[in-house]
């Protein structure tokens, strides 16, 4: 026969990503964008929530708190718990940039569903390429462009299905950057999010003595910019990926005891991050490649008073805040309770204003080579941060300046140069830097880079699949570095022993110490057919401790020569450990049903917590509180998986997990009040169960979709349903808890820590959709209901009932004897019982929102 060319239309190769990686050594779940937009949910956060072993932290108020930190809301910001472990042992990489704050070790900023391509999760034991985490890694890869242009835009609102003002629209454009070019091609997407109600409670707010009944929350409104791009250059065996991902948002926070007079000043959220990176792939021969990757990460938060926000000057100065003078009060005050006495006043101010930024910037190396039966890869990182921070009591700048509200500019004039300018008002900070804490800043609030603290992080490693036929083994290495730039206390029992014992001075401290782990990682499976496998796998993870509780201004700590019993850092604090042990079995029943049990083991020690320590200020003992390598726990448990591959168009997925998760202590701060409070500062060291010890977790998913000529009208229609149940969370019983007051105040307990348990949560959430296309362009309208059964599911519960909407207080003698006292005592009773009926203690209630995907190519 004689060769010869021919001519052919386009030929497309398709295959199915099988349900498990047969040669896993560890628990991956991937999702990838088609699953995304299929399921009821957006966001990567919310696709791991969905996972067996996973607790999702919606984090809203208490009652009677003010130092809080923001909730789940709309954003895709929930606080993830995976296999028991806190909410910042999990590290989040978009594109090869990690997106935790490196401050509080949260994940920060936000990324549009519609730019993901695919997220893989690896929980609890990982590989020894990724560190910095001891509870999983959450990798997310964005979409590139392909060879011919396509175009897509999405709008998806609430407005008319229900009262919450969900509004969401992008736009995305990918092709080749040069038309007819195919080697060299973009991905391009911008999102804007507005939300009237950026965290909606199942129950809506009710205050009936100034009759307001509404199912929002008032100034809790967020919006959000989210933008992705990427860019692929093929130079034959070389190519260059650029990417960039980022979010500016701006939203309030609900306040609850703000709610009746006073919703002006909900603090205002500023929270922008901006992430970049570059990647140079090498491909040396058809076995080996090599990466090589620079990583820019910055992050800017800031948050303060809903009507004053950065003017710091403002809160607490009597000219320029009237509700001061109109309420009798002078410079730095703080209004207190309205006239009942129960929500707070109009024109009390937000307590705080913070803001901070960190700037990270990283190169990594990475070479994979196939040799013979050994998978080899090796890698090498380092990454550089700079942090600034400054937060202050801007209502205590104000104390002392002027006697009358009445008083002129020329009075003003602190440093006697005769005019009041820039000068006085630093001069004014500094006399009251007891006020502000600030590290990389100057007391004003001015960045400082010289003097900011660059912390440094390191790590190597080697890792080596092996395939031996009936076996895989998976040795890795990893040497990890870190580096706090800072100091620290030379004697926590003698804090000003060194140099002049009535003052802190440099004698008092030394620098921190660089850390160095060594971690390894075995992983083993054991493929008993083609479709069966058991796997096994131990690993040492380490991470370093979040930097907020390393870092501190001096002037906190010189607080304690005249104000003790406060908390400070002293900077002597390590890296946190964890040990895992996991087992599993995965087996292929058929061609299309996968069944996955895993059975996983945590021995987690050195994590911090608070504890009182003690010193001598001359023939005084005096005490304050300090975080620490204090806390140890155990996690256990086991998870079922049951897949259903597409069988006469349904998928199904059930997860199911059972774990137990105890520990000394379920955050970084879950013993201040026992270290405030105890007179011996005792604070709890015994085995409890964690606030987020969540028994049994179900997470089911069916899919039905009808494909093209089946079904008559109803041809490319899908619906997605997607089932949540978790049991409640433990809480720990009081013998008296007043609504009134912070959560410093809350009653004797009644039992030992965590000895009760809240109610369960059950959630129905369906999306529904239907596909026409019409020549080149697909349109894609959907119906998407969340909580579609309207369950009132309490998140938070009072603890001197387990009731989430009373604690009873009205009927103790206390609460009696309160409300004797009252001018009115009848709106008194209705301003409790209404300030007990918290939103916050509840979940989302029903949101219908209506969608509309299309597509050009």
């Amino acid at each position: 026969l004689v060769p010869e060319a021919i001519e052919a239309g386009e030929v497309v190769i398709i295959a199915q990503r099988p349900v498990f990686e047969k040669s896993a050594t560890n628990t991956i779940r991937v999702v990838d964008a088609e699953q995304l937009a299929q399921l009821p949910i957006r966001g990567a956060t919310n696709a791991v929530s969905l996972q067996a072993g996973v607790a999702n932290s919606v984090n809203r108020s208490q009652i009677g708190t003010i130092d809080q930190e923001e909730g789940a809301g709309v954003d895709d910001n929930a606080t993830v718990n995976i296999r028991g472990g806190r909410g910042n042992e999990a590290v989040f990489i978009i594109d090869g940039v990690v997106q935790n704050d490196i401050l509080f070790g949260t994940q920060s900023g936000h990324i549009s569903s519609n730019a993901i391509e695919q997220v893989s999760m690896q929980l609890g034991g990982f590989d020894a390429k990724f560190g910095q985490a001891q509870s999983g890694v959450i990798n997310i890869t964005t979409k590139r462009g392909q060879a011919h242009y396509a175009f897509g835009a999405e709008a998806i609102s609430s407005e008319g299905t229900d009262d919450y003002g969900y509004n969401i629209g992008n736009v995305s454009l990918s092709g080749p950057l040069i038309p007819g070019i195919r080697n060299h091609t973009f991905f391009a997407l911008v999102e804007r999010n507005d939300f009237d109600d950026g965290n909606p409670s199942g129950i809506g707010l009710v205050i009936p003595t100034v009759g307001i009944d509404r199912p929002d929350l008032p100034n809790n409104d967020s919006q959000l910019w989210r933008w992705s791009a990427k860019t692929l250059h093929n130079f034959g065996n070389l190519q260059l990926n650029l990417s960039t991902n980022g979010s500016l948002r701006d939203a309030r926070r609900y306040v609850h005891d703000y709610a009746k007079d006073n919703i002006a000043h909900n603090p205002i959220i500023e929270d922008d991050a901006f992430g970049y990176s570059a990647r140079l792939t090498h491909t040396l021969s058809n076995s080996t490649f090599w990466n090589l990757t620079g990583t820019y990460r910055l992050l800017k938060f800031a948050e303060g008073d809903g009507v004053f926000f950065d003017n710091v000057e403002a809160y607490g100065d009597t000219l320029q805040n009237p509700d001061l003078v109109r309420l009798g009060l002078g410079q730095g005050e703080r209004p207190g309770r309205d006239e009942i006495g129960v929500f707070r006043e109009n024109g009390r101010q937000w307590p705080r204003f913070r803001r901070y930024e960190t700037l990270s910037r990283g190169v990594n190396f990475d070479l994979t080579s196939q040799r013979g039966k050994h998978l080899v890869e090796f890698g090498a990182g380092f990454t550089g941060t700079r942090i600034n921070y400054w937060r202050t009591s801007p209502i205590r700048l104000a104390i002392g300046i002027r006697d009358n509200p009445n008083t002129s500019n020329d009075e003003r004039d602190i440093n006697g140069d005769g005019v009041f300018d820039d000068a006085d008002i630093e001069e004014r900070f500094l006399q009251r830097a007891v006020a502000t804490n600030h590290f990389g800043t100057t007391p004003t609030g001015e960045k400082d880079n010289d003097n900011a603290p660059k912390p440094e992080e390191g790590y190597v490693y080697l890792q080596d699949k092996i395939e031996l036929g009936d076996l895989v083994l998976n040795l890795g290495l990893r040497w990890d570095y870190f580096q706090a730039d800072w100091e620290k206390i030379r004697d926590r029992n003698d804090l000003f022993g060194f140099g002049d014992p009535q003052a802190l001075d440099d004698e008092d401290f030394v620098p921190t110490e660089a850390e160095y782990f060594l971690s390894p990682r075995i992983g083993l499976g054991f493929p008993v057919s083609d479709n069966t496998m058991f796997h096994a796998q131990y690993g040492r993870f380490i991470q370093r401790p979040r930097l907020f509780d390393i870092y501190e201004s001096r002037n906190r700590i010189e607080i304690l020569l005249q104000d003790d019993n406060r908390g400070v850092n002293i900077g002597d604090i390590e890296s946190e450990e964890t040990i895992q042990y996991e087992a599993g079995f995965r087996k292929m029943i058929g061609d299309n049903v996968a069944l996955d049990i895993t059975a996983y083991y945590k021995d987690v020690k050195g994590l911090i917590n608070l504890i009182d320590v003690r010193f001598k200020r001359g023939q005084q003992e005096k005490r304050y509180q300090t975080p620490t390598n204090t806390d140890f726990g155990t996690i256990k448990g086991f998870a079922i998986r049951f897949d259903l591959r597409r069988t006469n168009h349904i998928a199904l997925s059930l997860d199911y997990t059972f774990g137990i998760a105890e520990g000394t202590g379920s955050s970084q701060s879950s013993s201040e009040v026992a270290a405030f409070r105890n007179v011996d500062g005792d604070v709890p060291k015994v085995i409890a169960p964690l606030d987020f010890d969540q028994r049994h977790t179900l997470t089911g998913n069916v899919d039905f979709r009808l494909p093209q000529g089946v079904g008559g009208i109803f041809e490319k229609t899908g619906a997605n349903l997607l089932i949540s149940y978790n049991s409640g969370q433990p809480y720990t019983p009081l013998t008296l808890q007043n609504p009134l007051l912070s959560v410093f105040n809350f009653g004797d307990t009644r039992g030992s820590i965590n000895s009760r348990t809240g109610p369960s949560f059950f959630r129905l959430d369906l999306k529904v959709d239907r596909t026409f296309d019409i020549g080149r362009f697909r349109f894609v309208p959907y119906l998407w209901v969340l909580n579609l059964t309207d369950e009132t599911n309490a998140i938070v519960v009072f603890r001197t009932t387990g009731d989430e909407f009373t604690s009873a207080w009205l009927q103790t003698e206390e609460g009696q004897g309160v409300k004797r006292g009252s001018p009115d005592p009848e709106a008194f009773e209705q301003d409790v019982l209404a300030i007990e009926r918290d939103p916050g203690n509840f979940d989302f209630p029903r949101q219908i929102r209506l969608g509309l995907k299309v597509n050009f190519r």
